[in-house]
């Protein structure tokens, strides 16, 4: 059984797991995949998805000592396959996390709205994501346009 984590993916059946990112893209043709990049070199990721290979499911290799510097290890999950979902889950909550972060470092209109959209595609996909955060006074206090002058200090005229 496959298991998608935070940064690595397990095997549970043999204990082995490796370390990966995920990444939500579409093909020339339009159709949508999850593609499971490895962070090292060689036959770990092909290893670990033994035996869930099908037509639904493609691989790629391109680590030799010429272009490992270039191209990676990939595999690429499509709809029907049975492991898209929990990919397309664990995805989905990587990518939740990082605007997050992103959001609270520096609130703006086009970040929300950005948030607000994957968050509705998770809920769509029946996972429980949080709420967007408050702003503190010091991100309220840094989005609002700043007077100029000194007599603005004091309610003088500028």
């Amino acid at each position: 059984m496959i298991k998608f984590m935070q940064y690595f993916v397990k095997n549970t059946v043999t204990g082995k797991k490796v370390k990966v990112s995920y990444h939500k893209s579409e093909d020339l043709d339009g159709s949508q995949y999850i593609a499971i990049y490895d962070d090292g070199y060689g036959q770990d990721l092909f290893d670990l998805f033994d035996g869930y290979f099908n037509e639904s499911m493609s691989g790629k290799n391109d680590s030799d000592s010429m272009t490992d510097y270039f191209c990676k290890t990939d595999i690429k999950i499509k709809p029907g396959h049975e492991l898209y979902q929990a990919a397309c889950l664990r995805e989905g909550e990587n990518r939740f996390k990082f605007f997050m972060k992103l959001y609270k470092q520096n609130p703006s209109d086009e970040m929300k709205k950005r948030l607000l959209e994957l968050q509705d595609e998770m809920k769509a996909l029946g996972v429980k994501v949080k709420s967007l955060p408050a702003l503190t006074l010091e991100q309220k206090l840094a989005s609002m346009p700043m007077p100029t002058g000194i007599n603005c200090l004091f309610g003088g005229v500028v």
